[in-house]
């Protein structure tokens, strides 16, 4: 089981880094957008040939801490998901066989509640579908370290057949919209980068030759050729 309030401190820390680097950059950008406004162009001018390079740098630091960031709300995603799980089926299964009416619902609940987690949450369902809301400090649905999502999760089977509450295990349920945990963010992030130059480069030398062919190929079968987006950006 993985540690759920060290992962989110994580996730803290890489989101106070990147406010750090933002609240840097504000005021060089800021002296330029006035010396730009005054029109003093001489001034404007130095002052960027005098920043350009620290800009440079807080802005690669800067989306490196982003996409770190992302990392670091899958981790807390699938750790979220990992810890409550198990207690979701725990508690739903004391009430398998009954009607999933509003007062077992609560029951259910109430037992989830009673569970030793570093968080609070409440779930919605349906017969082949599942979601947990997270809860914030004070106890309410609204901005937590997910921002303002819900936990989606995959029903691999029906938890409720004509409303009654089907026995479930772990592993039939599967966490939706969420990449593999990663154990060091930074360097996920990096190399992220890393692999994205490479992989626009190959794309552009891929759509170049895709293009060429398509040119030399009759009409018929021009009509056919697909458009090949630009891949996005990271």
């Amino acid at each position: 089981m993985k540690n759920y309030s060290k992962i989110v401190e994580n996730y803290t820390t890489t989101s106070n880094e990147l406010q750090t680097i933002e609240r840097t950059l504000e005021p060089l950008y800021n002296e330029l957008h006035n010396l730009a406004a005054a029109h003093d162009f001489a001034g404007y001018k130095a002052c960027k040939d005098s920043t350009s390079n620290e800009i440079i740098r807080l802005e690669e630091t800067k989306h490196l801490l982003e996409l770190a960031l992302k990392y670091a709300k899958d981790n807390c995603r699938i750790a979220f998901y990992e810890n409550s799980i198990e207690v979701f089926c725990e508690a739903w299964n004391k009430f398998a066989g009954k009607k999933l009416g509003e007062r077992t619902k609560e029951k259910i609940q109430e037992v989830t509640k009673a569970a030793p987690l570093p968080f609070s949450w409440y779930f919605k369902c349906g017969c082949d579908w599942l979601e947990f809301i997270p809860l914030n400090e004070e106890g309410y649905s609204g901005r937590t370290v997910f921002g303002y999502e819900d936990i989606q999760i995959d029903c691999l089977k029906n938890i409720l057949v004509d409303n009654v509450i089907q026995e479930i295990t772990p592993e039939d349920f599967r966490l939706m919209s969420s990449g593999k945990f990663t154990t060091d963010t930074k360097k996920a992030a990096e190399r992220a980068i890393k692999e994205h130059s490479k992989m626009v480069k190959a794309f552009n030398e891929f759509k170049k030759v895709y293009d060429d062919y398509m040119d030399l190929c009759p009409s018929a079968i021009r009509k056919q050729k697909e458009y090949i987006s630009q891949p996005r950006a990271i």
